[in-house]
């Protein structure tokens, strides 16, 4: 859902295209054009809180209306995009969306861990599959569950094990993938192996396709 105060920002924005698309040719002066070239960069702005992943597909279609084009074409193009904007976020496909575009993002970053792995790369492809692991499991604590601002790894394992977000059996793959994260990023090699490697690998992309849609 996009934040009230973005929203209420998005709502004027629409408003001031409105007013600005409807000003005749002939007023069309240099102050149309400073206003015009305002309400871009607020649009480009506000669009940047209320989407924050720069590789929603939102944030890259209105990101090229704003930049190419005639001032009105822009104007038009944008203010339709924002309305769609708003109009999917009330219908809760927003987090959809966006949870898609990150599994498949984090999809790809976990190829690459497997194609260390396959190589016995084991240093490369801990570092890569731990950190993709963490951020998913603070992706879905976030969605799930609510904020987790300083709460280690390990508390958010927890909080979605005793909500039964991720069953038992998983909590403990996860506390094996969170020791890979923590020591692969600390760059303790001796202490953990492909074994762990290889649950980590496993459980995110389980975790990916059941939580963020991938």
């Amino acid at each position: 859902m996009i934040e009230a105060n973005a929203r209420k920002k998005i709502a004027m924005l629409i408003e001031r295209a409105q007013r600005l698309v409807g000003t005749p040719q002939g007023l069309r002066n240099e102050e149309w054009v400073a206003s015009t070239a305002t309400w871009l960069a607020e649009t480009e702005n506000v669009v940047a809180l209320a989407v924050s992943d720069y590789l929603h597909p939102y944030r890259k279609h209105i990101s090229l209306a704003l930049g190419y084009g005639p001032y009105e074409k822009r104007l038009r193009t944008t203010a339709s995009m924002l309305e769609a904007l708003v109009t999917d976020s009330d219908g809760g496909l927003l987090t959809g969306l966006l949870n898609k575009v990150r599994a498949e993002t984090f999809d790809n970053f976990l190829d690459h861990a497997v194609e260390y792995r396959k190589k016995k790369y084991k240093n490369q492809a801990g570092v890569i599959a731990g950190v993709v692991f963490e951020d998913t499991i603070r992706k879905i604590y976030s969605d799930k569950i609510g904020p987790h601002s300083g709460k280690p790894l390990e508390e958010l394992i927890n909080g979605l094990a005793k909500q039964d977000i991720i069953p038992e059996q998983q909590s403990k793959q996860a506390k094996v993938a969170a020791h890979v994260r923590t020591k692969a990023t600390h760059a303790l090699w001796d202490e953990f192996d492909l074994e762990g490697v290889d649950t980590t690998i496993g459980l995110t992309r389980t975790l990916l396709h059941k939580h963020m849609g991938g």
